[in-house]
Formats: structure tokens, sequence, C-alpha cells
């Protein structure tokens, strides 16, 4: 990990990142927020419009390894009541990833190995990745990390880590009104079905990517695209997430 140096100045607390989630062609499009809420803590927020419920994750990093040390998924209503779905933990100077989720009314409970650091979940679109960018020292070296995830077999679910992916600059051009760093991104963490990521040059987060593997059951392919960024206090946050379940 000698290509990253956390600078906490580089953390953008409280900023507000607003995707668009979707296959490539833009289908099957759902709204996701990204939310850094402290230093060390992250949340993601997802709701389709008119909807009951949505899916609040919450994590913290480990900016030693660069990578998630806790993360737990929610199902959110109105009222405020929260349903845990998932929980990730990993002790400190551990290797192991501690799993305990209720998926598809099937209960895992999992200990899974991870050797490479940093690692980042795919289907977390890549949030952990986003607050981590800013910390690359040069951001035209070529940089890889490992990624673990659900894998979905005879509708099974297990967490695994899949492999390693590697991020290669191409071009800087405009992206969405961003001036970006183009990127290729793949790898057996991807089933070498990757594809191209859009990098802000100044700010350093994803403002768009591209990739042919879907991240989840239900689509085709993956595409997360940058619409806005907003900064809010926690309290607006909260007030914010609330405003959107039907």
């Amino acid at each position: 990990m000698t290509q990253l140096r956390y600078q906490p100045e580089k953390t953008a607390v409280g900023t507000a990142y607003f995707y668009e989630e979707s296959n490539i062609d833009g289908s099957h499009m759902s709204t996701i927020v990204q939310y850094v809420a402290s230093e060390d803590a992250f949340e993601a927020f997802k709701w389709t419009e008119g909807e009951p419920e949505a899916t609040l994750v919450t994590a913290r990093m480990d900016w030693n390894r660069f990578s998630i040390r806790e993360l737990r998924t929610w199902k959110v209503r109105k009222d405020g009541e929260r349903a845990r779905v998932a929980a990730l933990d990993q002790a400190e100077g551990s290797n192991q990833v501690v799993i305990a989720a209720n998926l598809r009314s099937q209960e895992i409970g999992q200990t899974v190995e991870i050797d490479n650091y940093p690692w980042h979940s795919y289907d977390f679109d890549f949030a952990s990745l986003n607050v981590t960018l800013p910390h690359y020292v040069d951001p035209l070296a070529s940089f890889s990390f490992g990624t673990a995830d659900f894998v979905w077999k005879a509708q099974a679910p297990s967490f695994q880590f899949k492999g390693m992916i590697t991020v290669d600059f191409v071009a800087e051009e405009d992206r969405h009104g961003a001036r970006c760093h183009r990127y290729n991104i793949d790898g057996p963490g991807l089933e070498h079905r990757g594809g191209t990521m859009w990098i802000d040059k100044t700010a350093r987060h994803i403002v768009d990517y591209e990739i042919d593997l879907p991240d989840e059951p239900g689509y085709e392919s993956g595409k997360l695209r940058l619409v806005r960024t907003e900064h809010m206090k926690n309290k607006a946050w909260h007030e914010f997430m609330q405003s959107k379940i039907a």
C-alpha cells in the first residue's frame, strides 16, 4: 500500500454524492447517495420513488488498511424503523472478516480470510474506494485492490474474496461536465468483465463507471453516474433520507 498515504484534510466530511445506478443502457435505474459522515464513517442510501422501504448501509474505515472494518446493511421504513439485513466486522490486525446476514430468508454466518489490502465491495458501489481515492499519492499510476462480495450460486449466497482488480490510467477528458481522469478497470475480481471508470481530476471522487459485470442480481451490467454533490450536516442527512421513503 505504498501508493496510499492517509491525508485527513482530503476526507470530504459532510459531502453527499448523488448517483444514478443502472445498467449501462440506462435501464433499471435507481438513486444512491453516498454520504461522508465523519473522518472514518460513511453511509450509502438507496431508494426507488414510491417504495415504502429503502436500503441504508453504514460503514467504518480502517485507515491503516484503507478498507472497511465494520459494515451494517439495514432496511428502513418511513416511521424510522430499521431491520438489519447484514453485518460485517473485521478486528484490527486480523485478516478474518466475520459475516452475519439474512438474505432472501437465508441465514448466513461466515468467516472469510482476506489477504490482499486494500479491498472494496463492488456490490457496495465501490463506496469505500470512493473515500479512498483522494489518498492515492500519484493519481496517474496504476493501482490494484481486492474485492469481496456476496456470490449467488443455485440461489444460495456466500461471501467470498473474489480476487484482484487493476485500475490503469488512459487519458484526461471531460465527463458529465467535470474534468476527469479516465481509467480501464478489470481483473479476476470483476470476472474479467470490467470496463471504464472516470474520476474527478481535482476532487478525486467517482464521476462515472461502466462495467460489463453487474454488481447484483437483476442487473445486466453496472453503471454509476454522479448527478451532483451537496454539503449537509448529519441532522439534514437523516431528514433527507426519511423524506425519500413513501
